[in-house]
């Protein structure tokens, strides 16, 4: 149908709108009048003009399309034109349409005639219709391709085409559509598409890199060769390809390449070439010409980067080399298990050589049969996990049997299939020799080779958890030597050394072989009697081992005689863990030394309660110079024959708040052994040198303080040079001071001693030796010292008036 103006039915609207009018004006008058006949005339009226005046647009439109086609060869040419064809007005309307266009929507040219194009095509065919003769020129063309999905035509794809019909008035009124089915040629695109997509995807995912030679200009190439040659693929393209790939003009390579298409072979190498960055990189090229049905389309040149096989060769030749050259034997078993190589280092260590025993099982490497479960588990973690590493024991071909740290290692391949196994070993009899040593210097003295510490606890953990299970007794007896350091200090390091291995050796044949002797460190053993049946037993034992120990031994001439303190700690009485029996032993050895020496005791809770005791008071001593509990008392020196000052003596003195006075004998001692009497003689010799400069300035100052000093202190590091500073810190001047040394750790290390005392003699000091005569010293070796005063022991002359020997030594 055609399509009205939009003039008229404008016009239509108002006359409908202005005769409704009047109506109701009729309605509501209640009767007709002439104004209401003169509407309706001209009413009627109105329609006929309007329906006369579309009617003659139609027919002066179609009489111009008349005109356009009026030739008959043009008629002939639009009827039977080979593509569907429209004649359109510019509201899009057909006016005109050719039998391709009849055959294609299967309606005859009545129904299609007047037809707008969205009823035919649709709304976007329309549009686009539309949209071009609006914006386009007269003499513009436009084409486009729209997807159809109707009765007629589903899922039809066609391209339109239009442009302007020039008429003999210039007027442009009439337009042609073209109308071409392109589904056949849509399809076929596509597929091409996807061919062209799916080749591009393979070229550019491919790792090796291609590129299409023609007029010796890369005409198309690969992201794989951007890659390789480091740049963008586009650059390379239609560039001439020595440029591209970083060669002379006149490189022997092109020529190669160039007689492939002559010789119509390919042409295979192997070659070092440049990226963009200057870097370089080995590939493998291969060139061979480009042709199909016989005709040549240029050269087609792969490249692949060989540069990780090169790697991988060196990589094997390497292997190769330490193969052979390793000094670890390598045997390679196949994936059944049987030895297919072994290397020079495997020949050298077992004695079998690849004649001997390529082919066959490694089982006849095997030392002990009885490892054969051990065996069959090592070979089940190589299959799950892959690798295995031990110790292994081998049979050599002489029968020799030697221990090998082997490595196992499957070889698979990607599927995860086992294609090999490599085993290293080495030799580890020299290892095991070396670590057997260093267990041996670890658990037993090097000197009497007897058991250490280490040893012996672990000895005693596992002898303790015995006799629990038997619910039997055990004696652990703790040995100190008497007058060991004596012997040692007098006779040398040597002497000392020659008489620990004799007392060991006396001891291990006194003893039992089921006990177990070790030396502690020192002059210090322990002994495990394991059965016992009672503290008579171990009392027995004790007295033999100080009964031996109490007879002389020869050492080089010198009838060495000493003797020994025992602990002894019975289970399960005396402690249940080896710390307990060890630390219960000790404290009897301590109260053993305390009675005399040279005798043993048993370990009771009164011992252990004075130990608890001993602690204590250690702990309070250590508080004591923080606390101030510590202060000096200063005895006077007189003169006998002039009853005149001659010096006073400091003397220490402890007051604890709980405790109350301590006295000295006891917390000299404590302070003696656990080192504690380095701080507190400082402390002495600091205060005491205050107090005289107090009473120098007072006026009252006696003529020098007797101090004494410790021999752990006389003997510390840098011990002069310690005092003289708390001098110069006071600002005592030394000649004011004698120092007090005893006699007994004086001779301890003579040497020592006399270097020291020539230091402090040499700073301005005065120096005394205290309790003369309780000691070991001739006066041959009192001349050495430079003392200025001896303090005789009040054991010494207590008795000098009563005892006639005391009195001749006297005179003496």
């Amino acid at each position: 149908m055609h399509k009205r103006s939009l003039f008229f039915y404008i016009l239509v609207f108002s006359v409908v709108v202005t005769f409704s009018v009047i109506g109701v004006t009729f309605y509501q008058t209640g009767g007709f009048s002439l104004l209401f006949y003169l509407a309706l005339f001209l009413t009627i009226g109105l329609l006929v003009w309007l329906f006369l005046h579309q009617r003659k647009l139609y027919y002066d439109e179609l009489s111009k399309v008349s005109d356009f086609v009026d030739r008959d060869w043009l008629q002939g040419l639009f009827r039977f034109f080979p593509l569907g064809m429209f004649i359109l007005n510019d509201k899009g309307d057909v006016l005109l349409a050719n039998n391709r266009v009849i055959e294609f929507f299967k309606q005859p040219q009545e129904d299609i005639q007047g037809t707008s194009l969205r009823e035919l095509l649709g709304p976007k065919p329309e549009k686009f219709f539309i949209d071009s003769i609006e914006r386009g020129k007269a003499s513009d063309i436009w084409k486009d391709e729209f997807f159809l999905d109707n009765e007629v035509n589903s899922f039809t794809w066609v391209s339109l085409t239009v442009c302007a019909i020039p008429l003999t008035n210039s007027v442009q009124e009439l337009w042609s559509m073209t109308l071409e089915d392109v589904t056949a040629k849509r399809v076929l695109r596509d597929k091409l598409d996807r061919v062209r997509t799916e080749q591009s995807l393979i070229l550019d995912n491919t790792n090796m890199g291609l590129a299409l030679i023609k007029d010796k200009k890369v005409v198309r190439a690969n992201n794989a060769l951007g890659d390789l040659l480091g740049r963008y693929t586009a650059s390379m393209l239609n560039q001439p390809w020595h440029q591209v790939f970083h060669l002379n003009a006149d490189h022997e390579l092109l020529d190669d390449i160039i007689n492939v298409l002559s010789s119509q072979t390919s042409y295979d190498t192997e070659i070092k070439l440049k990226r963009d960055d200057e870097t370089s990189f080995w590939c493998r090229l291969n060139a061979r010409p480009a042709s199909r049905d016989g005709v040549s389309s240029g050269i087609i040149i792969s490249l692949k980067d060989s540069s990780h096989q090169r790697d991988r060769d060196d990589e094997l030749r390497k292997a190769a080399v330490v193969f052979e050259a390793s000094s670890d034997s390598i045997m390679v078993l196949d994936a059944d298990g049987l030895i297919r190589m072994v290397n020079t280092a495997f020949t050298k260590m077992t004695g079998f050589t690849e004649e001997d025993i390529v082919g066959k099982s490694p089982r006849l490497l095997r030392a002990n049969r009885e490892e054969e479960k051990r065996y069959d588990v090592m070979w089940q973690t190589v299959i799950r996990k892959g690798h295995w590493r031990g110790e292994l024991w081998r049979r050599k071909k002489s029968g020799e049997k030697y221990p090998e740290w082997a490595s196992i290692t499957a070889v698979r391949d990607s599927n995860d299939k086992v294609l090999e196994y490599v085993i290293i070993g080495s030799d580890m009899s020299e290892r095991k020799f070396a670590e057997d040593r260093i267990l041996y210097q670890a658990n037993y003295d090097q000197l009497t080779n007897l058991p250490n510490r280490n040893l012996f606890m672990d000895r005693l953990h596992q002898s303790l958890q015995r006799v629990h299970r038997e619910e039997t007794l055990l004696a652990l007896l703790f040995i100190d030597l008497d007058r060991f350091k004596n012997i040692n200090d007098s006779l040398g390091h040597s002497a000392g050394d020659k008489l620990l291995k004799k007392i060991s050796e006396v001891m291990r044949a006194t003893l039992r072989e089921s006990d177990t002797i070790a030396r502690f460190g020192g002059d210090e053993f322990a002994v495990i009697l394991s059965p016992v049946y009672g503290p008579k037993n171990a009392s027995r034992v004790a007295q033999t081992l100080l009964e031996t120990l109490s007879q002389p031994i020869d050492l080089d001439g010198y009838k060495a005689i000493i003797g020994a303190s025992i602990g002894i700690s019975m289970y399960p009485t005396d402690g249940n863990t080896e710390e307990e029996m060890v630390k219960n032993a000790d404290i009897a050895m301590y109260r053993a030394k305390e009675s005399g020496r040279n005798n043993y005791q048993f370990f009771t809770e009164e011992m252990q309660e004075a130990a608890k005791k001993r602690l204590l008071m250690e702990n309070d001593l250590r508080d004591a110079i923080e606390r101030q509990e510590l202060y000096l008392v200063y005895q006077p020196q007189v003169e006998a024959k002039s009853d005149v000052l001659a010096g006073a003596e400091v003397l220490i003195r402890w007051k604890n708040q709980q405790r109350g006075m301590v006295s000295p004998s006891e917390f000299i001692y404590l302070a003696e052994d656990t080192g504690l009497i380095v701080p507190i003689g400082e402390w002495v010799l600091k205060q005491a040198c205050l107090q005289y400069r107090r009473w120098q300035k007072a006026g009252v100052a006696p003529p020098y303080l007797a101090i004494n000093v410790s021999g752990r202190q006389f003997k510390m590091d840098g011990f002069s040079e310690s005092v003289y500073q708390i001098l110069e810190d006071t600002g005592l001047e030394s000649k004011y001071v004698e120092l007090e040394l005893t006699e007994s750790f004086l001779m301890d290390d003579q040497e020592f001693a006399i270097n020291t005392l020539q230091e402090l003699k040499d700073m301005g000091f005065q120096l005394s030796i205290d309790d003369f005569g309780t000691g070991y010293s001739s006066l041959s070796y009192l001349k050495k010292f430079p003392i200025d005063r001896l303090k005789i022991d009040r054991s010494f002359v207590i008795e000098i008036d009563s005892n006639e020997e005391d009195r001749a030594i006297v005179r003496a």
